[in-house]
């Protein structure tokens, strides 16, 4: 895999934090306002007075900087959030 990570491992990553059906708003790319926008392992979600969690996660994934950003195709958005996992979980499943 491009990321270094067993592909079963990120699979089952995803339906961690997305549950197995694959009908978050978070990997669905139709969410108004930030169509094409992807964001599989939740990073930077959580809700404030201002925003839904949904809108936060997406916001800084439509952001340009750190890892990959703007993750706007589904490949972007597993490959630049693999690299924010911290090493010491990464290093148990690298393989």
């Amino acid at each position: 895999a491009q990321s270094g990570v067993n592909p079963y491992v990120l699979a089952a990553m995803i339906i961690q934090e997305q549950g197995s059906k694959g009908t978050s708003p978070m990997i669905s790319g139709t969410v108004t306002g930030y169509q094409g926008i992807y964001n599989f392992f939740n990073v930077e979600t959580y809700e404030t007075s201002t925003m839904s969690k949904v809108a936060k996660g997406l916001s800084y994934a439509a952001q340009s900087g750190s890892y990959n950003r703007p993750w706007n195709t589904v490949e972007k958005s597993i490959i630049g959030q693999i690299h924010i996992l911290p090493a010491a979980v990464l290093a148990l499943v690298v393989g």
